[in-house]
């Protein structure tokens, strides 16, 4: 029955301080560009999805559902124009769409945020839940505060 306890308390112990060194959100509108910085130099799709604010992914959300309901013509035009197989588009996610932008934007050069985030921070302006990071090529991101962390808010864009 001790043992039990020992167990079950170690358990317990073992559980929390994994949850307390669990990776966190950015708590900051700057540490918010880094992890978007760091998200485009490596063009990783999941990095800039837990960016996103709630807003942002149901905007995302919207415009994927809209592409997965396309009809095979309309699937096939669109995946002729952006150099990838039709039956992507068919099952494509958030996550997903967030890779066909990195490439995109590879590709074409032609990415506001890969732009802006190729500059260093010259200011930011906080009010209340919003803030907007200026890179100082002059490009402005939007971050928002859901809970404790700054987020990427596209919903506007």
């Amino acid at each position: 029955m001790h043992l039990v306890k020992r167990i079950t308390v170690s358990i317990a112990l073992g559980a929390f301080a994994a949850l307390g060194c669990a990776a966190h959100g950015p708590l900051s509108p700057e540490d918010a560009f880094a992890r978007l910085t760091t998200a485009y130099a490596r063009s990783d799709a999941a990095a800039l999805e837990a960016l996103l604010s709630s807003d942002s992914k149901k905007k995302i959300s919207t415009i994927v559902q809209s592409i997965t309901r396309m009809d095979e013509a309309q699937r096939r035009a669109l995946s002729t124009r952006l150099e990838i197989d039709p039956s992507h588009l068919a099952t494509l996610t958030v996550r997903g769409y967030l890779a066909l932008q990195f490439s995109k934007g590879d590709r074409l050069g032609a990415d506001v945020y890969r732009e802006a985030v190729r500059h260093p921070i010259l200011r930011t302006e906080k009010s209340g839940t919003r803030a907007v990071v200026t890179a100082s090529n002059g490009m402005g991101i939007v971050f928002v505060k859901e809970g404790r962390y700054w987020l990427l808010d596209i919903s506007d864009y």
